[in-house]
């Protein structure tokens, strides 16, 4: 099925290439770079695109009532559409996040559907943005999130010190496991000094 959309609109979706240097490319490397996370999928590079690109529209159809280009090949067992290209699995939403400008190719942060719609592949709908902004997201939009420990943490915007979580006072544990407050790791690490010193 196509997308419904004529091709020079759907193939247009990829113009922004990975090369751009887009303010929203730049908010994605410079956001990335205080998080500590490790790849959520491999790199997209333009072949890998290039490859992806006629299969998406062919695998897709368009709602003209929500906008969402549904892509209706195979989907992870999450319920996110994925394509082989070159012998590797990618996820369907992560190569349009690539090439419509929305994202870096080795980016580090995870795709939030907008329209809450997971299959949904247009660009319009997709942004980068850090795990627990994704997850704090879906949660506010009322989507269902497995009810665990994670999940329920998440939603706290202090620590228990009562430190903030922002972007600048938030480090992503090792596995994405958990934020940790990095005044909170300051303290920590100047009472270890202290004592150091004491037993020296």
């Amino acid at each position: 099925m196509g997308t419904g959309l004529n091709d020079t609109a759907f193939y247009q979706e990829r113009t922004h290439t990975t090369q751009s240097t887009t303010a929203h490319h730049l908010l994605d490397a410079s956001t990335a770079s205080r998080y500590t996370m490790p790849r959520p999928t491999r790199v997209i590079t333009q072949d890998i695109i290039d490859a992806a690109i006629e299969r998406l529209h062919l695998q897709s159809r368009h709602d003209p009532e929500t906008e969402c280009i549904k892509f209706t090949g195979r989907r992870t067992n999450k319920g996110y559409g994925q394509i082989d290209v070159k012998g590797e699995a990618y996820l369907t939403h992560r190569i349009m996040a690539v090439a419509g400008g929305k994202m870096l190719p080795d980016s580090l942060l995870e795709v939030d559907h907008l329209c809450s719609n997971k299959i949904c592949i247009n660009p319009k709908h997709l942004e980068a943005v850090t795990s627990s902004q994704n997850s704090q997201r879906a949660h506010d939009r009322g989507e269902q999130l497995p009810v665990t420990k994670n999940h329920v943490n998440v939603r706290k915007t202090h620590c228990p010190k009562g430190h903030e979580y922002s972007e600048e006072n938030t480090r992503i544990g090792k596995g994405r496991q958990g934020r940790k407050c990095i005044t909170c790791d300051k303290f920590r690490k100047a009472k270890s000094r202290r004592k150091t010193k004491q037993q020296q």
